[in-house]
């Protein structure tokens, strides 16, 4: 995969950093050799229920309703906002799964802060986003980009 800084890699940063939809093309093969010949878009959008974004229109106007699975990504707790766009998207019938990137940050502070273990923080973080989003564990994955081997990253 590419890095942050690599060419074609999508744009990061501390403040809104996605203001267009901007699609990502490369081979399905890398996620299912069975499906051979067939290449996957992957689009990141701006980030929902911002001022620039409001959550009232967003999925009319990203175009969400069309895709086959919208991936939602938060570094933090889901907020209302990420739970009002699960509701929607459930409404309207489109698949999607919830990941919890910096999972590793979460698992580190954790421990340092009340000397839990990593099995039972990663239980906990899972068990909130199931009750919170209504979501199977099947359907919610616990990220490190800094740690791909780690987590739920080679089931993701």
């Amino acid at each position: 995969g590419l890095r942050p800084r690599d060419n074609g890699a999508a744009a990061v940063g501390v403040k809104e950093t996605t203001l267009e939809p901007t699609g990502y093309s490369f081979p399905a093969t890398f996620i299912d050799e069975t499906r051979r010949g067939v290449d996957l878009k992957l689009w990141d959008l701006p980030g929902a229920g911002t001022p620039k974004f409001p959550l009232s229109n967003y999925i009319r106007k990203m175009g969400i309703r069309f895709f086959d699975l919208v991936v939602i990504v938060a570094a933090q707790r889901f907020t209302e906002t990420d739970l009002a766009l699960m509701d929607e998207l459930r409404a309207n019938g489109v698949n999607f799964v919830a990941v919890r990137s910096k999972i590793d940050l979460e698992v580190r502070n954790a421990n340092q802060d009340t000397g839990a273990r990593p099995e039972e923080v990663i239980e906990q973080i899972r068990a909130d986003i199931r009750v919170n989003s209504l979501l199977t564990d099947d359907r919610i994955f616990l990220l490190s980009s800094r740690r791909r081997e780690d987590y739920d990253f080679p089931q993701f």
